[in-house]
């Protein structure tokens, strides 16, 4: 069975599971369904060996609680170092096509990229074209269909439960789907 050598472009909440970046907006990792740091250590044919990020305490972090893996000040450096099977892009936004586009030139074999995929439709229809170009797989974490709470709601709206929809509103907190009074409702 091959074992994936992955590298994780930004070491904050989302990426790296850091819990000191997720204390700092008055969220837990803990109560998190997932990080980028947790799905790929969870999957017993991919070993994370490098993650780079602009913050010296995220890279340290990172390193102890990835058993070592090699960190980086910037995502090029990780690429010029590192073979990576595998690239997960959990940067900020702006960021996004030209870490996707440096990965696709380094060789990186399947991108997994956080959402949005790009600031603009356009840079992200370059990143679609570069990566079918190269054959390269590419996801986009874009949806949560298969979260346990949307999917019962989404059981209860298609069985007919909640009448008639005439709007919605949804809050995503400590990342976990729940209702919530609208802003109206609140005063």
């Amino acid at each position: 069975m091959s074992m994936y050598r992955a590298g994780i472009a930004g070491l904050g909440m989302i990426g790296g599971a850091d819990p000191v970046s997720a204390k700092a907006i008055g969220q837990s990792v803990s109560d998190m369904d997932g990080t980028h740091f947790s799905a790929l250590s969870g999957n017993d044919r991919i070993s994370i060996v490098a993650g780079s990020s602009r913050d010296p305490g995220r890279r340290e972090r990172f390193a102890i609680r990835s058993d070592g893996a090699t960190v980086y000040a910037s995502l090029q450096d990780m690429l010029d170092h590192e073979q990576l099977d595998l690239l997960s892009i959990a940067t900020y936004a702006p960021a996004h096509e030209e870490a996707a586009i440096a990965a696709i030139a380094s060789g990186v074999k399947v991108i997994y990229c956080e959402k949005p995929i790009a600031q603009t439709v356009s840079a992200g229809q370059r990143i679609v074209d570069a990566c079918d170009q190269k054959g390269i797989l590419l996801v986009v974490n874009h949806q949560r269909r298969f979260s346990s709470g949307y999917r019962k709601l989404s059981a209860l709206v298609s069985g007919g439960k909640l009448g008639h929809i005439a709007s919605a509103y949804a809050q995503w907190s400590n990342c976990l789907l729940y209702t919530s009074p609208s802003p109206r409702d609140r005063g």
